[in-house]
């Protein structure tokens, strides 16, 4: 049975399965618990109704709760005898159909000969009023055998009562739950259905209501490390919150999908997610009746909640069907409906299913669906230093060219371009690796596929594989210190705290060999000294490297940028602001002064060196601005020093330098958003609207914009995941007023 299977139809799980993955939701097991008992000892029974859309765990959850009655509780099983229907009871089409099913789950579930015959024997009475009779009898009979009174679970309450049943076998079937205290009802429903809302129906005012609210940003939380076994902040999993509107059963496919990805790549990947869950989502809409999948994906297409005469615009209908249509799928659980004064407006329920039609028909994600997921990379992600190692394991190394190992160049250099965006990168990457030749030894190339394993999966097995065989190669050439690099590499980022121990060890002894002070052994035993935390020894390296003949181009192609790649991360990484002043002169004296090198150290100087280097901060970052002027990222870094010093006026003047920039906004836009989210914080949220409106940014920052226009009381209209990292950006926003109230209003020191 594949796992997708079971994923998707919690009634396979085994008792033990469906505890063991209990993760959410304990408060309404609590809830459907505690009625249980209550009824238990009452004259007549409190039925009740899990109400939520599809995937929201209404299944999983009364399933939980008949393991407790069937097992764990004593009091509760003395009491009950739960009988569980299946997720839908197609059978059903009156109330002599009802209880007969519900007699065949108990010959299903008891394997009895004499249970078995009674079922056969009913199910050739023909006569709809005997059926209803004999078969409610037996069931009354097993609750007086027992000594028990009887628990139905039955799901899709709306489909049974508003599609399967007659109103007229409604009401019979009301007077049996009404007035027969030996059997409670507990059901499921997609949604609120008419003829429990409606008075003169029969089933109005007949449940006890529990509604499922989506997942919040702990629920989520503790979905995800259940299922994926990783411990992650709530930040972390906030905009997969969003983008999966809390639902459980999306949540999980996203947590399954992504147990061992950093949100970047969770989200990069979010295509081929979608793609391999294609049946998923496929079938959804397939079983949808033609009319009313036309208006589904209108609304898909639509994204924002629309109103009905929109939808209809789009589906190529009229109104009034279209909200037929609309109130149809209300009923299934597939639409949600918005009320804001008179004006009504929809939106598709799961919000995955927007991503999955919008891809399925475009080829790829629309471009506002690409630029929320890529903005909530940037600002719920904070940009942190490269984990330069990672990186060079991921590319492997053990390639040779010209007596030098080549791969571990590229590897390098490949992964601190990740530093200067995804388009230059990739052109390197592409250049570099077209210019790797001649494979090592069958030894060595049996090494690097361990050890690239070992660092991709992260298993114990596969880090013992590779430790193993790179210290039979350690034993058979010692003189070889890119194997020991390369081993105190695995060990510091994957080992023990002894094992750790021994790869520091390993650092100290090869910092000193000048065997390895060849450019390729550099750069790698700068990676083994970030992982450890030693960026005094990565400094000595990088100064090593800045001070050496370059070599030629045909040698190392990229190696410049390469070489500023690194020189720009061991610069954040300094510790003594007066050690990284002259690091950076001697940086930015190898470039020619650059205005990449010289924004780099501008910037460090600004947020890392304090006050007393803010002078410098800025003549650095004014010299970049001359040589760069039309530079996104540059003007960026000199509005923030501006704005830090309240020069505001000329701060915001450079915005328009920094939104017109698409490829230094895309790869700076968590810098960007902090910049006008402070800007906003001081109050100069209408300036901001004007510069963003129809600006080439605009798409791109459609949370931010939206926020700001909240920020000034303005009603917007938007897609729910938008306006959810919204409301994000605009409380980040009115924090960050709070405090620069908070220090304005305090006494100043004489």
């Amino acid at each position: 049975m594949s796992g997708d299977l079971i994923k998707f139809n919690p009634a396979f799980k085994s008792d033990e399965e469906i505890v063991a993955e209990f993760a959410v939701r304990h408060d309404d097991l609590s809830a459907i618990l505690d009625t249980i008992r209550q009824n238990a000892s009452a004259p007549s029974n409190q039925h009740l109704l899990v109400v939520g859309p599809r995937g929201t765990g209404k299944t999983t959850l009364v399933l939980r709760a008949m393991v407790e009655v069937r097992t764990r509780d004593p009091e509760l099983g003395s009491n009950w005898y739960p009988i569980v229907f299946s997720e839908e009871s197609y059978p059903v089409s009156t109330p002599g159909e009802f209880w007969l099913e519900a007699l065949f789950h108990v010959a299903a579930r008891r394997n009895d000969d004499a249970c078995r015959a009674a079922y056969e024997d009913l199910r050739d009475e023909r006569d709809e009023t005997r059926l209803r009779e004999r078969a409610l009898a037996r069931l009354m009979d097993l609750a007086d055998r027992e000594g028990k009174r009887l628990l139905l679970v039955v799901e899709n309450l709306q489909m049974l009562l508003g599609d399967q049943l007659s109103e007229d076998d409604a009401w019979v079937l009301r007077e049996t739950l009404q007035n027969e205290p030996r059997i409670m009802l507990l059901g499921t429903a997609t949604t609120r259905f008419w003829e429990m809302e409606c008075v003169d129906q029969a089933f109005y005012e007949m449940f006890r209501v529990l509604d499922l609210k989506p997942l919040n940003t702990s629920e989520c939380r503790k979905l995800w490390e259940a299922v994926s076994g990783q411990q992650v902040s709530e930040h972390r999993v906030r905009p997969i919150e969003i983008l999966t509107g809390g639902n459980p059963r999306l949540l999980a496919i996203i947590a399954a999908f992504a147990a061992r990805s950093s949100l970047r790549e969770l989200m990069g990947n979010l295509t081929r997610l979608v793609d391999d869950h294609t049946d998923y989502f496929k079938s959804h809409l397939d079983e949808l009746p033609p009319m009313e999948r036309k208006v589904f994906v209108a609304l898909c297409d639509l994204w924002d909640p629309a109103p009905a005469r929109e939808v209809a615009r789009v589906a190529r209908t009229n109104t009034s069907k279209a909200s037929a249509q609309l109130m149809r799928l209300i009923r299934r659980g597939a639409v949600v409906a918005d009320q804001e004064g008179r004006k009504k407006t929809y939106r598709v329920a799961e919000r995955l299913y927007n991503i999955y039609y919008l891809m399925r028909r475009r080829g790829s994600p629309a471009a506002r669906v690409r630029a929320l997921v890529r903005f909530m990379i940037s600002f719920y992600e904070a940009d942190e230093l490269v984990q330069v190692a990672a990186a060079v394991a991921r590319e492997g190394a053990w390639l040779t060219h010209q007596d030098h190992a080549t791969q571990d160049y590229v590897a390098w250099a490949t992964a601190l371009l990740d530093s200067v965006g995804k388009s230059l990168q990739s052109q390197l990457r592409n250049a570099m690796i077209a210019s790797m030749e001649d494979e090592l030894q069958a030894g060595i190339s049996e090494a690097e596929v361990a050890w690239r394993r070992a660092l991709e999966t992260r298993t114990p097995e596969s880090v013992a594989e590779a430790e193993t065989k790179l210290r039979k190669l350690i034993r058979g050439a010692p003189d070889t210190p890119k194997l020991a690099l390369s081993l105190a590499y695995l060990l510091a980022q994957l080992g023990s705290d002894e094992q750790r121990r021994e790869a520091a060890q390993l650092y100290e002894n090869l910092a000193k060999m000048p065997l390895v002070d060849d450019v390729p052994s550099l750069l790698l035993r700068s990676g083994v000294a970030f992982q450890l935390g030693k960026y005094g020894g990565a400094l000595l390296d990088c100064q090593k490297l800045l001070a050496a003949e370059p070599p030629t181009s045909e040698e190392w192609p990229h190696f410049e940028q390469a070489l500023e790649a690194l020189s720009d991360l061991v610069l954040r990484r300094i510790s003594d602001p007066a050690q990284a002043a002259a690091f950076a002169e001697d940086y930015m004296r190898r470039t020619g002064r650059s205005a990449a090198s010289l924004n780099s150290a501008a910037w460090t100087a600004h947020t890392r060196w304090g006050e007393s280097y803010a002078g410098q901060a800025e003549a650095w970052a004014r010299e970049a601005h001359e040589k760069a002027v039309s530079d996104g990222a540059v003007a960026h870094t000199l509005a923030a020093i501006l704005a830090s010093r309240g020069e505001w006026s000329e701060a915001l003047d450079l915005v328009p330098t920094m939104l017109a920039d698409a490829t230094n906004l895309e790869r700076c836009k968590s810098e960007y958003t902090d910049l006008l989210v402070d800007s906003a914080a001081a109050r100069h949220t209408a300036k901001l609207i004007k510069l963003l409106d129809g600006s080439p940014a605009a798409t791109a920052l459609e949370p931010l914009l939206c926020a700001l226009r909240l920020d000034l009381g303005e009603k917007v209209s938007v897609a729910p995941e938008i306006m959810e990292v919204a409301k994000d950006v605009l409380a980040k926003i009115r924090k960050k007023r709070e405090e620069l109230t908070k220090r304005s209003d305090e006494p100043k020191r004489e």
